[in-house]
């Protein structure tokens, strides 16, 4: 009884050893629990700040167009992700989506990590507005004809352009559009990808100037 005992003991570490082997075999990264982990860099190119997590936990909050190093120094599995912060409302409400993005486990001894205006896939823009009115206006409505339609009730005052540094964010769509609107609802002004202007460009584009790539950043909708 006691030999047979050891026997299936032995056959059971064996398969197990086994079946860790042939995993780690067929991995063509570094097995993660067997290495110091140094450190893991975090370049934000989007025109508002991101929460950086790290095993599920906050890491830090990363402002708009910053690189930062998060050093880790330990062996282990190290499992980041970043999540978009939009600006808010005097009640407290987002003007604009806050996607979450799992990363995944670090492999790498150093790893390097862009954010750009790209989220679980899909692509993220946030309009660039110039308030050249002579009073107060107001974004109402983004992606008015998607499924994923935003009323931001955003209000600029005369003089006054959309963040650089905190900017809201929205999906782009086969037809994304804005609607601005002065407060007083008078006049309407509405930006298309499906619509063009003079010169036969949407009126809706994403740009991303110079010193801007990967910020998801439109041309400017000067509103006068």
């Amino acid at each position: 009884m006691i030999v047979r005992s050891r026997f299936v003991v032995g056959c059971a570490v064996m398969a197990a050893s086994a079946f860790l082997w042939g995993c780690l075999g067929e991995s063509p990264n570094p097995v993660v629990f067997d290495q110091v982990i140094e450190s893991t860099i975090f370049s934000n190119q989007l025109l508002s700040p991101v929460v950086v997590y790290r095993n599920g936990r906050v890491l830090d909050t990363l402002p708009s167009r910053t690189t930062r190093t998060y050093q880790i120094g330990q062996k282990g599995i190290f499992q980041h992700g970043w999540k978009l912060v939009s600006p808010r409302s005097p009640f407290g409400e987002p003007y604009g989506i806050e996607p979450f993005v799992d990363l995944g486990i670090q492999y790498n001894v150093n790893d390097v990590v862009i954010i750009t205006n790209t989220a679980n896939g899909r692509t993220l823009f946030t309009p660039r507005i110039v308030n050249a009115w002579f009073g107060p206006i107001t974004l109402i409505t983004v992606n008015g004809w998607a499924s994923d339609r935003r009323d931001p009730g955003l209000t600029l005052f005369a003089g006054e352009s959309t963040s650089l540094d905190h900017a809201p964010y929205y999906y782009w769509n086969a037809t994304s559009d804005v609607v601005i609107g002065d407060v007083n609802g008078f006049h309407i002004w509405r930006a298309s990808r499906v619509d063009t202007n003079e010169q036969g460009e949407p009126q809706l584009r994403l740009e991303e100037p110079g010193g801007y790539i990967g910020s998801g950043l439109t041309n400017t909708l000067v509103i006068f």
